[in-house]
C-alpha cells in the first residue's frame, strides 16, 4: 500500500473518532431512559415531563478535545514514520532495484581505520588508507616503486559478472595533489577466469600537473604482436578539487560503460562474452602512484547493485 493512501486512512481514522468522541463520552454521562422523568419516575400519559435546560458539560468538551487530538497525533506520528523509511529506502537503492551492498564510511568505530569485515586491504608499504570525517582517505609517501592503494569488497564468495550491476562511488582529488605527479583513483573488477587469463576493468578519477580527467581503463582480451596485452582508455574532462560521482556499468550484452556524474566516458566489450557472463569477479576502491608520485584522493558512498 502506498504511503498516501495509508495517510489518508489514517487521517480519516482519526476523524472519524475524533467526532464521535463526544457522542461517546454523553452517553455515558446519560441518565434518561425513554420517557422517564429526572429521577427515573414514570409519567402518566398526558402529563408533560419538564426537563430542565442543559448545561454545557465543560469536562465533556475538554475530555473530547483532548481525545480527538491525541488520535491526530498518533496518525501523523505513524505517517512520519513510515514516510521516513520510504524516504531511506530509496535512496538507498536509487542506482536501480536489484539488492543493494555498501558502505558510507560514517561508523564511528572505524574512524582514523577501516572495517576489515568489509574491506581487505591490498597496498604497497607506502601507502596509508584510513576513515577520517566520513570519507575513505587514500594516501601514500613518495616511492621510488609504483604503489597500488587498494581495499578489496570481502564476499563470501566473487560475485558473478552475470549478477553484477554497477558498481558507484563518489571521489574527489584535492587540489594540492596538483604538483605532485600523476595521482589515480578508481573503481576496479578484475577476475582471472577467461582464456586469455587476467582480465580487468576500472573507472576512475586522473589528476596530473593541474588538469582531471575520468576514464575507463580495459584491459583487452587478446594479445598483441610482442606478446603483451595492451590497455585501451576512453577519457573526459573533468573539474578538479570537486566531488564526482563515478560509475562502473554492466550491460546485457556484456560491455562495461563508465559514467562520471551521469555521462558516459565509455563503453568497451570483451570478444569472450560467454565465457565473461560466466566469470566471477573481484571488486575494490584503487589508487596508482607511479614512481615520485604521491597525494590523497577522497572516496565516499560506495555503492554496489546487483541484479535481482
Amino acid at each position: 500500500m502506498e504511503t498516501s493512501t495509508l495517510d489518508a486512512i489514517i487521517t480519516a481514522v482519526a476523524t472519524l473518532l475524533g467526532a464521535a468522541g463526544p457522542v461517546l463520552i454523553s452517553l455515558m454521562k446519560t441518565r434518561r431512559n425513554g420517557d422517564a422523568a429526572p429521577g427515573g419516575i414514570l409519567v402518566p400519559e398526558g402529563y408533560k415531563v419538564h426537563r430542565p435546560k442543559p448545561k454545557i458539560q465543560w469536562r465533556t468538551v475538554f475530555l473530547s478535545a483532548l481525545f480527538a487530538g491525541l488520535l491526530g497525533y498518533l496518525g501523523a506520528r505513524v505517517s512520519q514514520i513510515w514516510i521516513s523509511q520510504g524516504v531511506e529506502e530509496v535512496q538507498a537503492n536509487d542506482l536501480n532495484t536489484g539488492p543493494y551492498m555498501g558502505d558510507d564510511f560514517e561508523d564511528a568505530e572505524f574512524e582514523n581505520g577501516y572495517n576489515d569485515t568489509a574491506w581487505l586491504k591490498n597496498a604497497s608499504g607506502g601507502c596509508q588508507i584510513f576513515q577520517e570525517n566520513g570519507v575513505m582517505v587514500f594516501s601514500n609517501f613518495p616511492s621510488d616503486e609504483y604503489l597500488k592503494c587498494a581495499l578489496m569488497v570481502r564476499t563470501a564468495e566473487p560475485i558473478p559478472f552475470h549478477e553484477l550491476n554497477s558498481i558507484q562511488v563518489k571521489l574527489k582529488s584535492p587540489a594540492e595533489n596538483a604538483h605532485t605527479g600523476k595521482v589515480e583513483q578508481v573503481i576496479r573488477i578484475s577476475t582471472v577466469d577467461l582464456p586469455s587469463g587476467e582480465w580487468w576493468a576500472a573507472c576512475g578519477l586522473v589528476l596530473e600537473r593541474g588538469e582531471a580527467k575520468a576514464f575507463l581503463n580495459v584491459l583487452l582480451d587478446e594479445y598483441s604482436a610482442n606478446g603483451e596485452q595492451p590497455e585501451i582508455f576512453r577519457t573526459t574532462n573533468v573539474d578538479p578539487d570537486v566531488w564526482h560521482i563515478l560509475k562502473l556499468a554492466v550491460t546485457e550484452n556484456g560491455s562495461v560503460q563508465c559514467h562520471v556524474d551521469g555521462y558516459l566516458v565509455g563503453e568497451l566489450r570483451s570478444r569472450y562474452v560467454s565465457e565473461l557472463s560466466m566469470s566471477h569477479f573481484e571488486i575494490g576502491l584503487v589508487g596508482y602512484r607511479p614512481p615520485g608520485a604521491f597525494g590523497s584522493t577522497l572516496a565516499d558512498e560506495f555503492q554496489i547493485q546487483l541484479l535481482p
